[in-house]
Formats: structure tokens, C-alpha cells, sequence
């Protein structure tokens, strides 16, 4: 056994005790005390014409009730995630969380209820609520080593636009293909388009946080360029014969729908059946938002053959923390200025901790979007980078000067987190 490996068995051994003998409640969050579900527009607030608001990503680890699980779970970015919103209402403050519950949990969650006569599964209760909670609560969204500390999505937004959003919440959790949670979507690879991930057919907190933000696009609200990378978790079933575009749909009453949830009802947990799926015997079903929204769900999309899920972690959190899709309103106006970090050759851009891009003028430099760890949304050819970069007279039109200088404190920077690293693992 590696070292690693040894000091993270240790390390989970060493947590286990304490969290048994001396774990400790966390602050419960105020959705627990406090949170409304929502159903009605009357349920969130109406805003005037001269409101103004902003709006933030948060996302907290996994695991609230014990300290010892939830600094686990921020290791391994296994998150939940909310949306907050902070406006000024003609001076009046109103501030406020929305985030997506699986109100039923557990076995009641991943397997039906029932069944019908002629076989189709019954899911007789509502999985799915939306949780208005009102005001901040940073001693759960903000604690140390449990949080992202979120990401500012827009700090302009009208009061027009917050009713249109408002709007939006309320047709969303009254939509009936928003009754069920949905633990997993599927993927033809480990390495999906973005398209693909967009069509996801997981229903998740994430599902909902994702959702609103390209609502706001829609909206024609300004988005902050400013951005950390967008990221968000998926537990995808890796099918290279699944067709995205044309998915295998199969009536509820097909025989093999029962078998599927018998054999997954005795696993017990939806995280017991991902990690089973190397070896799964028998199609993998999903219900497929189609057809009749009333009869929901009554088609299902039929995996026939799968290679299984993402590797699990070593505390086996299957759950896959990657790149959420993006608006086309969001791409077409994201920053797209050079990245800080020098070079002499396109190969040391893609050195982990550069982000991409390609070397240009000495530097690592994206034609797409570029966020605040200076990573690259996307890497591109050498010739579409210097496109961008130069005004066509051979003038460089974004300012190295300027990156040549941010350059040299984000190399400090990176020989700072390099030592630390170097010590730190060794600690770990």
C-alpha cells in the first residue's frame, strides 16, 4: 500500500473515532427551523420597479449534523448547493435562500411505492421542494473548510427581473417532471460535451441551481465576468451505447422496470446501486420526463449496457465534482483577457495549475472564457488565440504590460502554494 493511501486509511480510521466519541451537533440551518416550501408566488416576496438585488451560488459539504463527516465531504466536493439572494427594496432589506430538498430520502426515494396492476411503477409522493428560507445564514453556507464560499452570479438585477425570477421558482417546483429526485443522469463517456451534461436527466439540487442561472441568462441579466470555474456534482452511468440524442424509451409497464427497483430497493440506497454498477446484472432504468406531464413518469429511459460509474473515492463518495455548462449569454461576455502565467512553450500551459491556453508572446494566454484561477474555459488552436489577442494591426489590444505584472505576483503566489502543498502532503 502506498504511503498516500496508508496515511488516508489512517486518517478515516482516526475520524471515525472521533466522530463517535467526540463529534459534535453543528449549527442546525435555518431551513430546518425557519425554510418554507414553496407552491404559490404569494410564498416568495414581490419586488418593486426600483428594487436592485444580487445574487450568489453558495454551496456547503455534505453532512451538516457531524463535524466530522461534512470536513470529509468538502475534501472530496461532495456539495449542496442554494441559491442567495441579498436586495434593496426602495431601503428595505430582503434577503433570503432558495435550494432544492429530496424531502423523502433514503429507500422511499430511490424506489417506487408501489405498483400498478398492470406493473408500472407508483411513486405516490411528491420527492422534490424548493426551500425559501429568509436571511443569511453563513454559519452554515460559510463555515470554514465545509464551504466554496460561493460564487457571484450577478449584482445588478432589477426588480423586474427578480419578479421574472420569482416567476420562474414557483412554474419550476409546480412542473410534474419535478416530483421525483433523480440521483443519476448518463453518460456515452467520462468526458461528456457540454450539451450532453445540459440534457442531463439527474434531478438534483444542483439540477435547480443550474437551471436558475440560465434563467437569469434568459432574462437578459448582466452576469458577473469575475467567476471562479462553475462546478457542480453528477453521478453519471457510463454507457458508451447510450445515444443522448435518440435514448432507448420504454413504456412503464415493461417487466424489466420492476426487476431493476426490486434489486435496487435491497442495495437500499441510491449510493449503494452506483457503487454496484461494475457488476450489475440486467439494464439500469431511469424515469424519463416525456409524454403525458400528468402521468409522470410514464416512460423510462432504458440503459441496456453499462460500464458502470465514475471511480469512487477512497470513503467512497461516487459522486463526480466537474464543470457545470454555461449560458450562451454568459460565453459571448465572459472575460477572455490572457492568462497571468509565463512561458516559452504551448506545452507548459498545460502544466496542472495553468489552465490551459496557449503560449503566446510568452505568455499562457485563452481564447475563450478565462476565470479568476487564470484556467481556461477551453483550450484552442495557437492561430484563434492570436486572433483574439491582437487587433489585427499586430498590436496586442489586451494589455500584456498589464499581464506581465499580474504575472509576477501570481507566480509568488503559485511558489507559495507549491511549498505548501509539498509540506502539506507529506503531513496528510
Amino acid at each position: 500500500m502506498s504511503f498516500g493511501a496508508l496515511c488516508i486509511v489512517v486518517l478515516c480510521q482516526v475520524l471515525q473515532v472521533q466522530s463517535q466519541s467526540f463529534s459534535r451537533r453543528l449549527y442546525d440551518p435555518k431551513s430546518k427551523t425557519e425554510g418554507k416550501f414553496i407552491k404559490l408566488r404569494n410564498d416568495l416576496p414581490v419586488f418593486s420597479t426600483v428594487a436592485t438585488g444580487k445574487i450568489t451560488l453558495r454551496e456547503v459539504a455534505l453532512g451538516y449534523n457531524d463535524e466530522m463527516i461534512q470536513l470529509v465531504t468538502n475534501q472530496y466536493n461532495v456539495y449542496h448547493s442554494g441559491i442567495q439572494i441579498e436586495v434593496d427594496d426602495n431601503g428595505t432589506p430582503v434577503t433570503f435562500i432558495l435550494e432544492l430538498w429530496d424531502n423523502i430520502g433514503g429507500n422511499t426515494s430511490l424506489v417506487p411505492t408501489n405498483y400498478s396492476a398492470n406493473g408500472a411503477p407508483l411513486w405516490e409522493t411528491k420527492h422534490i421542494e424548493i426551500v425559501n428560507t429568509p436571511g443569511l445564514d453563513e454559519k452554515h453556507w460559510g463555515a470554514w473548510f465545509q464551504s466554496t464560499n460561493g460564487a457571484l452570479l450577478a449584482e445588478t438585477v432589477t426588480g423586474t427581473q427578480l419578479n421574472g425570477l420569482m416567476e420562474f421558482v414557483v412554474a419550476w417546483i409546480n412542473n410534474p417532471f419535478h416530483r421525483l429526485y433523480i440521483p443519476f443522469t448518463v453518460w456515452p463517456t467520462t468526458s461528456p460535451s457540454m450539451d450532453v451534461k445540459r440534457q442531463g436527466y439527474d434531478l438534483t439540487c444542483d439540477s435547480f441551481t443550474e437551471d436558475f442561472f440560465w434563467q437569469m441568462a434568459e432574462l437578459k441579466i448582466t452576469l458577473n465576468q469575475n467567476v471562479p470555474r462553475f462546478m457542480r456534482n453528477y453521478s453519471p452511468i457510463i454507457s458508451k451505447s447510450f445515444d443522448p440524442k435518440n435514448p432507448v424509451l420504454v413504456d412503464s409497464t415493461d417487466p424489466e422496470i420492476k426487476e431493476y427497483y426490486r434489486k435496487a430497493g435491497i442495495l437500499g440506497t441510491s449510493k449503494a446501486v452506483y457503487g454496484a454498477l461494475k457488476t450489475w446484472e440486467g439494464p439500469v432504468f431511469l424515469p424519463a420526463q416525456v409524454g403525458d406531464p400528468a402521468a409522470y413518469p410514464s416512460k423510462y429511459y432504458k440503459i441496456a449496457q453499462q460500464e458502470g460509474g465514475v471511480t469512487p473515492s477512497i470513503l467512497f463518495t461516487v459522486v463526480e465534482y466537474s464543470e457545470m455548462p454555461l449560458p450562451t449569454q454568459f460565453l459571448n461576455t465572459c472575460n477572455k483577457i490572457a492568462s497571468a502565467f509565463q512561458c516559452w512553450f504551448s506545452w507548459a500551459c498545460k502544466v496542472p495549475g495553468r489552465g490551459g491556453g496557449n503560449c503566446i508572446d510568452g505568455f499562457c494566454q485563452c481564447a475563450d472564457c478565462v476565470f479568476t484561477d487564470d484556467s481556461c474555459m477551453n483550450g484552442a488552436d495557437p492561430a484563434t488565440v492570436a486572433a483574439a489577442i491582437n487587433d489585427g494591426s499586430g498590436n496586442n489590444s489586451m494589455g500584456l504590460g498589464m499581464v506581465a505584472s499580474v504575472a509576477k505576483s501570481r507566480m509568488l503566489q503559485g511558489s507559495v502554494v507549491a511549498l505548501l502543498l509539498l509540506f502539506g502532503s507529506a503531513e496528510w
